[in-house]
């Protein structure tokens, strides 16, 4: 068997590099006014500041299997329905808000595995790792008010998908 636990040493590496280059074709990608270098050197200012926190590359790090698993989950899920219908097109909005679904549970997920306050702001879980200030917060946000005013602008938006269909 392949023993694979020196990618564990330079894991901190392997993430700055993912950080930098995620960032820096995003700047490119939004058309950020600026040279390459001056993009470049902010994108390096970033990716210091998410290094820097041992946090941040723990989550990431937490979160890289994950997206690998999703992502190699959605490809056969494609493969498979491509050989079913012989059209992509078919499946194409449906599987990218899925995928779309998918990876918001992920970076959730992750998020309540490395930092425990963004698991007790679920309702119906303790308050132990909350301060004073977001137990207010979590007690307001599930409040019947609340609940109800997202029930009715979600009835709204419906009602308004269907109604300018037609």
């Amino acid at each position: 068997m392949i023993e694979f636990t020196w990618i564990k040493d330079i894991a901190p590496i392997l993430i700055a590099v993912i950080v930098f280059i995620l960032i820096y074709i995003s700047l490119i990608k939004l058309k950020v006014p600026g040279s390459n270098v001056v993009l470049a050197i902010l994108s390096a200012l970033i990716t210091l500041a998410v290094v820097a926190s041992t946090s941040m590359v723990e989550y990431i790090f937490l979160m890289i299997p994950w997206f690998t698993v999703i992502a190699v989950v959605i490809f056969l899920t494609l493969l498979i329905m491509v050989f079913a219908t012989g059209s992509v097109e078919t499946f194409g909005k449906t599987l990218a808000w899925i995928g779309f679904v998918a990876v918001i549970l992920i970076v959730f997920c992750a998020a309540c595995d490395v930092f425990p306050t963004f698991y007790h702001l679920l309702p119906n879980t303790s308050d132990a790792y909350l301060s004073g200030a977001l137990v207010d917060l979590k007690d307001w946000l599930y409040s019947n008010r609340i609940l109800n005013s997202i029930f009715l602008i979600g009835a709204m938006f419906i009602v308004g998908l269907i109604a300018t269909k037609n």
